[in-house]
């Protein structure tokens, strides 16, 4: 009877392991989802190469990588064409179940940086500042706002950093000056010119047909010119989003609409006011002369806002100060 005993209590301990077996069994081993990428951002186009870090052996992996486009690859490699912010969700699956993980604002695209004037990367001016170009549609234009302080044939711009004498210039084409934000020539905004020291003193002091005060070989953009540039970027009610700089590193916020998409990298060098000589809204608005008369007293220029993505025409003193970019001649 003592073995019949023994044998009981073996079984009874055989079917002990086979229920606590059957017991782990019913308790499946989920994957547990888990990625990562390199690069997280940059320029369009942008190739990421995604790395499945994933726990408990997963068998199948089915990636959303926020732009349209999927992958079922453990560890693919993904190319994103066009400017934004995507959220990528990894799907992992075995025999027991699946798991999701989900990165919200994962990936950033840049817009791309508009490529340079083909042969022509950088400028110089009279001065030896160094300025890069851009070429947007068929035009090609300075990145950077105009700062020489000499018209093309050598001849000082009168430099007027005082408010009272600034207000002393009258709304004639010989009335020339210049002046830096809080007199400062290494600012970013480039420097402001009278409308007459924009056209050279009456076109007597530079070297060639509307040149004014740029280099040799560029021009003082026309109101036809500004036109093409603006109609080019989609008209003026979103072209100034695309020419601001994006950022608010010197746009007031909320720099509205920018993207800088044109690569044009316009900044808010604001103006000097004729009748009181002060410096205004720096950091708030962009103002840029065109080389066109408007009546005997104006001329044309156009502006940019921090709070609006379009961009304004409009015609004001030649005694005021504002910014100039210059356009490579055809």
């Amino acid at each position: 009877m003592k073995w019949l005993f023994n044998v009981q209590i073996l079984l009874l301990a055989l079917m002990t392991v086979l229920m606590a077996c059957k017991k782990e069994d019913q308790n499946p081993t989920l994957p547990d989802a888990s990625f990562f990428a390199n690069p997280l951002s940059g320029e369009a186009p942008l190739t990421v190469t995604f790395t499945d870090d994933s726990a408990n052996t997963p068998t199948a992996w089915s990636w959303d990588f926020g732009d349209g486009n999927t992958s079922e690859e453990q560890n693919p490699v993904h190319a994103y064409n066009t400017a934004g912010i995507y959220t990528v969700t990894l799907t992992v699956r075995n025999d027991d179940g699946e798991d999701t993980k989900t990165v919200a604002d994962y990936i950033e695209v840049l817009v791309a940086a508009a490529p340079p004037c083909p042969g022509i990367p950088t400028v110089s001016d009279f001065d030896g500042n160094i300025y890069h170009t851009v070429l947007i549609g068929e035009q090609c234009w300075m990145r950077e706002n105009l700062k020489v302080t000499h018209y093309p044939n050598g001849d000082n711009i009168p430099y007027v950093p005082d408010q009272t004498d600034w207000t002393a210039l009258d709304d004639t084409n010989t009335e020339d000056a210049y002046c830096f934000f809080e007199n400062n020539p290494d600012n970013p905004y480039g420097a402001l010119y009278s409308f007459a020291a924009v056209i050279a003193d009456n076109w007597e002091r530079d070297n060639g047909e509307g040149q004014g005060v740029c280099p040799d070989g560029w021009h003082v953009a026309t109101n036809e010119e500004w036109a093409t540039l603006v109609e080019y970027l989609g008209g003026e009610t979103i072209a100034g989003g695309k020419l601001k700089e994006d950022g608010t590193t010197h746009w007031t916020s909320p720099n509205e609409g920018a993207t800088n998409e044109s690569g044009f990298t316009a900044l808010p060098g604001g103006n000097i006011d004729a009748l009181s000589g002060i410096y205004f809204v720096n950091g708030m608005y962009g103002n840029w002369w065109s080389a066109n008369e408007h009546l005997s007293n104006t001329a044309g220029f156009r502006q940019l806002s921090y709070d609006k993505s379009y961009i304004s025409f409009a015609a004001t003193y030649k005694s005021n100060g504002m910014s100039v970019r210059c356009i490579y001649n055809d």
